[in-house]
């Protein structure tokens, strides 16, 4: 099933007078972007009156200060474009939001 958070009031840059209500959504295994348990999450996040929707691939990287990212597996890229047209065809607007991950190594190490 979609994870689904809302956003109380994310509102856009003060140069931009809109204000955004919207959800968090993440694709897990079983229900992934463009499958019909993903296009009912985002129905439901519109009926419930999300004016945007941020997609939210996972990346990984070794350590906090490295550069080097490595995509996660819990989307593909047409997982993505799927995600990204029913949220548009519902009339959402899109944020891609990557989130990275790191590998602690030790319980006493600090980032």
């Amino acid at each position: 099933m979609l994870a689904a958070v809302l956003l109380s009031g994310l509102a856009a840059t003060p140069a931009i007078a809109q204000r955004l209500d919207g959800v968090n959504i993440v694709a897990v295994p079983d229900h992934p972007f463009g499958s019909t348990s993903a296009e009912r999450s985002l129905a439901e996040a519109k009926l419930i009156g999300a004016t945007a929707v941020a997609i939210i691939p996972f990346f990984w990287q070794g350590r906090p200060s490295s550069p080097d990212l490595a995509r996660g597996t819990d989307v593909t890229d047409a997982q993505l474009r799927a995600a990204i047209r029913n949220a548009h065809a519902l009339g959402l607007s899109v944020l891609v939001k990557p989130h990275v991950w790191y590998r602690r190594v030790g319980p006493a190490q600090s980032p």
